[in-house]
């Protein structure tokens, strides 16, 4: 009776210290402003859009032959996942620390010459525009997370190795060989490969190499879809970084972006609709 009393203790208090945290790839707009691209709620979709449209504001044209319209914040949250329930931390992929704190200014129709998308926009104060933003990404994660941050320091090293080493497992050629990244983090290397296999079918696969050993975290064969790039975060699940997920169909425009978490034994792919959970 005292071992299960203790056992349904731990539990509880696991559950009650459990974390819902979000975290997202953003994009900058210019003049202190951020954005993050939105799902629809359950139950709604890309056909909404003649619904939602009579409640857009008056369109304003930006750069680029773009244009950005407002829409009230009540039917932004009828129609649209915002899961957040704390500030949002700015964090930036080369200091991967925070550089300041994104405060939501609202929901905007946003066009462009290739899509339309709807948006949420951020203000940020006194943010300092690098002179480029080659090589740099973005993303942004909730205050809630600070006792789960950890300090990294991942650097890109030579994948060529590491491709040789998925070409001889999964049998394709170096021309068949889409787009390889190796990055480093301390003693482990997580390579991200994506390849045509046979039929020119889609696949992509990450794996850790650690010790002269390699192990495939996650894959997916023969879809559609591939994961493209990867975003190392200093936000920890289960002994390993929460990593920001490149996707995109080939030879397409077709792209967005997934939560890998750590499950303990693979990386799990999950939609940026879902909260990170950590204990």
């Amino acid at each position: 009776m005292k071992n299960s009393l203790i056992i349904v203790f731990v539990l509880a208090t696991s559950i009650c210290n459990a974390q819902d945290i979000y975290i997202n790839k953003v994009w900058y707009f210019g003049d202190n402003q951020f954005y993050i691209y939105l799902n629809y709620n359950e139950g709604y979709d890309w056909k909404s859009h003649e619904a939602i449209e009579d409640y857009l504001g008056e369109p304003r044209t930006i750069e680029f032959e773009s244009s950005r319209r407002s829409m009230p914040n009540d039917i932004a949250k009828k129609y649209f996942n915002m899961p957040w329930d704390s500030d949002l931390w700015l964090f930036d992929s080369k200091s991967n620390s925070k550089i300041g704190t994104l405060n939501f200014a609202g929901v905007e129709y946003y066009e462009d010459m290739i899509e339309s998308s709807y948006i949420a926009v951020f203000n940020i104060d006194n943010f300092q525009q690098p002179s480029s933003f080659v090589g740099k990404d973005y993303y942004c994660i909730s205050s809630n997370a600070t006792s789960n941050l950890n300090t990294i320091n991942p650097k890109t090293v030579n994948s060529d190795a590491f491709r040789s080493e998925l070409q001889n497992k999964f049998g394709f050629k170096a021309e068949m060989a889409l787009r390889t990244s190796s990055i480093e983090n301390e003693d482990i290397t997580l390579t991200l490969c994506s390849f045509y296999g046979d039929n020119y079918s889609n696949n992509s696969v990450l794996m850790e190499s650690t010790n002269g050993k390699n192990t495939i975290l996650t894959q997916i064969l023969q879809d559609e879809y591939v994961m493209w790039d990867m975003i190392f975060t200093p936000l920890n699940c289960n002994d390993k970084p929460v990593l920001i997920m490149e996707m995109g169909v080939p030879e397409t425009d077709n792209h967005w972006t997934e939560i890998g978490v750590f499950d303990g034994t693979t990386y799990k792919l999950q939609s940026t609709t879902k909260m990170v959970k950590v204990k």
